[in-house]
């Protein structure tokens, strides 16, 4: 392939927290995930990503947040958001996702995933897009 186009649903993951574009197109590609899982992914999904073959060839993260899974255990319990997200930074897809989900956990008195969603600061911090909201342009488009 030349160009990869990541298309993710939001969601909580007990082991990682946040699920969303860095997690879905890391262990998209991957066989036998329960193994990544064990420091909460955040060694593995910024290693992952960090391929060649996975970081020059993704082109779009397209990120689906209109009903959001806010616990993801037998029992779920759904959230809606009612966006979907463009983004050529994964990263920043994904703290805008994490902000998101706690906002709707929050309000559904669900205890805060942000301690365990590390991954999502180890992939900024291995370069491969930014966590800080500062510096993320969030444009929206009304129909």
């Amino acid at each position: 392939i030349t160009k990869l186009v990541n298309i993710a649903v939001l969601k909580h993951n007990e082991d990682s927290g946040v699920t969303w574009a860095t997690k879905n197109i890391a262990l998209g590609v991957t066989t036998n995930k329960i193994r990544f899982h064990i420091d909460y992914c955040a060694k593995a999904i910024p290693e992952i990503l960090a391929q060649p073959c996975i970081r020059d060839k993704t082109v779009l993260h397209i990120g689906e947040a209109a009903k959001i899974s806010t616990v993801s255990v037998a029992g779920a319990q759904i959230a809606r958001d009612n966006r979907i997200f463009f983004s050529r930074d994964p990263v920043a897809m994904d703290r805008l996702g994490l902000d998101i989900l706690e906002e709707k956990r929050a309000a559904q008195g669900l205890e805060s995933i942000r301690d365990i969603a590390t991954h999502v600061a180890a992939c900024a911090k291995r370069g491969l897009g930014t966590d800080d909201p500062a510096r993320i342009d969030l444009r929206e488009l009304k129909a």
